[in-house]
C-alpha cells in the first residue's frame, strides 16, 4: 500500500478525516444546545453566588434555606415579569392611558407566581417520581396560574377604570 507521506495509509487517513468531521459537527451541535449556551453565558452564576459563603472542606454541600430560595424566586419573578410583559405593554399602550404600570403589575404577578412554583416543586420531587407527583405539579401550576392571573386581572381592571375616568374628564 502506498504511503501518504505522513506514516498513515490513505484508508486510515480518510477514516481520520471523517472522524474529525464528526467531532466538528458534534461541537457545532453542542454549541447550539440551549443548556450549553446558558452555561457558557454565566447561567451557573446563581449557584456560584450561593456557594460563595459555603464551606468547601469537601463535605456534603448544604441546601440553601427556604427563605433564600423563595427570596431568589421572588427576585427572579420581579426581573422576568417585565420581560414577559413588554410585548403586552406595546399593545396595551395604544388603548390605556397609564399602560407603563402594566410592567409593574407583571413584575409583581410573576414574583408571586415564581414563589408559588418554587414552593410546590420541593414537595413534588422530594419523594421521587410517582402518581402523586403529577397531581402536586398540576396543583402547583394551577395555583401559580391563579395567582398570576388574579394580579394581572386586578391590574388590568384598575388600568381600564383609570383610562375611562381620564377619557370622561377630557
Amino acid at each position: 500500500m502506498p504511503s501518504s507521506g505522513y506514516g498513515v495509509s490513505p484508508k486510515r487517513g480518510g477514516r481520520e478525516r471523517r472522524r474529525q468531521a464528526r467531532r466538528r459537527r458534534r461541537g457545532f451541535l453542542r454549541a447550539l444546545d440551549p443548556r450549553e449556551r446558558c452555561r457558557r453565558s454565566g447561567g451557573d452564576g446563581p449557584s456560584t453566588v450561593l456557594s460563595l459563603g459555603a464551606d468547601t472542606s469537601g463535605g456534603a454541600t448544604a441546601e440553601p434555606s427556604d427563605a433564600v430560595v423563595f427570596g431568589l424566586a421572588f427576585l427572579m419573578g420581579l426581573v422576568l415579569g417585565p420581560v414577559l410583559g413588554f410585548a403586552q405593554w406595546l399593545a396595551l399602550r395604544r388603548f390605556v392611558a397609564r399602560a407603563a404600570l402594566w410592567m409593574l403589575a407583571n413584575a409583581l404577578a410573576w414574583a408571586v407566581g415564581m414563589v408559588v412554583i418554587f414552593a410546590g416543586i420541593d414537595p413534588a420531587t422530594s419523594g421521587g417520581f410517582g402518581p402523586g407527583t403529577v397531581a402536586i405539579l398540576a396543583a402547583t401550576l394551577f395555583c401559580a396560574g391563579a395567582a398570576v392571573g388574579a394580579i394581572h386581572g386586578l391590574a388590568l381592571v384598575w388600568l381600564l377604570r383609570q383610562s375611562s375616568r381620564a377619557s370622561r374628564v377630557r
